[in-house]
């Protein structure tokens, strides 16, 4: 069955998203106004198969500088060795406070509590209670139709193990009801010292106005087994939803 390690350090990254990308980015919805998420993703590691389904991604804009999130995946995980596991995956509740802004940057600081809600996914592996707090520093930069993300946090997990989470990415607007994406993104261990660094192609599409069609598929770049399984791809696929 999947390592504690890695149910921590790729599963909960995985949650932190600004979907369809991983990394989030720190544009935060109008006071008052509700996003809904609804989704399927998947993982495919070495020896194992991770599938979130469904996914659940819930904002809600509390202040015009300040956002609320919950987020809650069901996961099946299925190893090469034929056990299988189901239930419940990590939890999630943020906050995103939008502390500094101007015509052409963004920036935000990002708290995210994570708990596993099925502990018998883990039940053999390690403790029963995993919790994780993530506090990620988000920027963007705009420059014409291009937009540029970045990401850098510390998450510390109730189990002791500690690691950053970082990341890039791009978007452009290709016609009027599409926008394209990639993003580079990794984890590392407290010490910079074991690093793994993956890669994602997303796509954006306004369906019609207030709902949107989200889609992304990726891979490794490099592999640290000290953090885990190598990852071999990924995908997600999503119905975005803004409620007037």
């Amino acid at each position: 069955l999947l390592t504690l390690a890695t149910l921590q350090v790729s599963l909960v990254p995985h949650a932190m998203a600004g979907p369809p990308l991983v990394i989030d980015d720190p544009g935060i919805l109008e006071p008052g106004s509700w996003e809904v998420i609804l989704a399927v993703s998947g993982l495919d590691f070495d020896d194992s198969q991770v599938t979130q389904a469904p996914l659940l991604d819930v904002s809600y804009g509390l202040t015009s500088n300040t956002q609320l999130s919950f987020s809650l995946p069901r996961v099946d995980i299925d190893t090469q060795h034929g056990k299988s596991k189901a239930g419940l995956d990590f939890a999630m509740l943020g906050y995103k406070w939008h502390f500094a802004a101007n015509s052409n940057w963004e920036w935000a600081i990002a708290a995210n509590y994570f708990f596993l809600v099925s502990h018998e996914l883990i039940r053999a592996n390690g403790p029963e209670d995993i919790r994780t707090l993530g506090l990620p520093l988000l920027v963007s930069h705009s420059h014409g139709d291009w937009t540029w993300l970045g990401q850098v946090g510390w998450n510390t997990g109730s189990n002791g193990r500690s690691f950053w989470d970082y990341g890039v990415a791009v978007s452009h607007p290709w016609g009027d009801s599409v926008t394209w994406m990639m993003e580079a993104y990794g984890i590392a261990a407290s010490s910079f010292n074991h690093q793994t660094l993956n890669y994602q192609l997303g796509l954006d599409i306004e369906m019609r106005p207030g709902l949107h069609l989200l889609a992304a598929a990726g891979s490794r770049i490099k592999t640290d087994s000290n953090l885990g399984e190598g990852l071999n791809f990924n995908y997600y696929a999503g119905l975005q939803w803004f409620p007037r």
